[in-house]
């Protein structure tokens, strides 16, 4: 679980002032994988297949290591889509978080030509 220390506010009451804030680790895992989902292309394999993107994460304390398998477009550079993916997933947890991400791993894992994409996010 992350825990993450509330501002304490000058002219909020008594009871309000300091604290902290405990966010579970699958809230963690579903902000990092709503922006690698943003950042990629959706990809739906089937009731045995794995969806993309797919997101690991490692918690300790406010810390945060991420690991993202997603899926590009043809003919975007693998390497592209994995830095959007990485800055996503980074910026996203550290905002609306408040974690410190220490590593994003993202994989390409499946490249979908662009007009399958808008098929399979439609």
């Amino acid at each position: 679980m992350a825990d993450v220390l509330a501002p304490a506010a000058s002219s909020a009451p008594a009871y309000a002032v300091g604290g902290r804030v405990t966010i579970a680790d699958r809230v963690v895992a579903r902000v990092a994988r709503r922006a690698a989902e943003r950042a990629s292309t959706p990809v739906r394999r089937g009731p045995v297949g794995t969806d993309l993107p797919h997101v690991d994460v490692e918690v300790a304390g406010r810390r945060v290591r991420v690991a993202a398998r997603v899926a590009g477009t043809w003919p975007e550079p693998a390497a592209d889509v994995a830095s959007r993916v990485a800055g996503a997933v980074r910026g996203e947890l550290e905002e609306l978080v408040g974690v410190r991400v220490d590593d994003v791993l993202v994989t390409v894992e499946a490249v979908v030509a662009a007009a399958e994409a808008r098929r399979r996010v439609s």
